[in-house]
């Protein structure tokens, strides 16, 4: 319960502090180029419907509710994916 209770009280942190509505995203995948193309997918819909700001979930490992595992270097991978789907390339 008290992990609950510390969510929701993060959460409204997040509302006062940062009023922007934003998209949180949870793709899903039975393999990690699934799960990046899911992600990206999700991404492109979130940017298409107006929302400016997003909370994309990358959560490969023993976390992820179906067990896909991955490594850091995917999971730098699809963040790179992302950004790059969304106009964000550092150089």
């Amino acid at each position: 319960m008290a992990y609950h209770a510390t969510s929701c009280l993060v959460g409204l942190m997040l509302i006062i502090l940062c009023p922007m509505l934003y998209a949180s995203l949870q793709p899903n995948g039975e393999a990690v180029a699934n799960y990046r193309q899911s992600l990206v997918s999700w991404l492109l819909k979130a940017k298409f419907h107006g929302f400016r700001a997003v909370k994309p979930e990358c959560t490969l490992g023993p976390y992820r509710h179906i067990g896909l595992h991955g490594t850091d270097e995917e999971i730098t991978e699809i963040i790179i994916a992302c950004r790059e789907a969304v106009g964000l390339v550092l150089h």
